[in-house]
């Protein structure tokens, strides 16, 4: 089991004139970057994707500390963080 972090940010709601990518960002923190047309919650439109595993031994408030760290690091460059979100992974056939 382990912890799946999400930081699901806007990317048409930068300046134009914004110095570094969303994705640059992400990697500097040291999470996972991706980036998808059509979330089945959010609904249609393109949306980048900040993620990170933690091992369940990890504490919650832990887990939870620096997923709001890492929002918070992009919202102070400017990009819109439209939703965060942990799961509690169970059972994954491709981890």
């Amino acid at each position: 089991m382990y912890y799946e972090c999400h930081i699901t940010v806007d990317p048409f709601d930068a300046p134009l004139t914004h110095p570094l990518s969303c994705e640059s960002v992400v990697f500097r923190m040291g999470w996972g970057f991706s980036q998808i047309a059509g979330d089945p919650i959010l609904g249609k439109g393109k949306f980048q994707y900040a993620t990170k595993h933690f091992d369940s031994d990890e504490p919650i408030i832990s887990v939870v500390n620096q997923m709001e760290q890492a929002a918070q690091i992009l919202r102070n460059q400017q990009w819109t963080v439209v939703r965060t979100k942990i799961e509690l992974v169970l059972f994954d056939s491709k981890h």
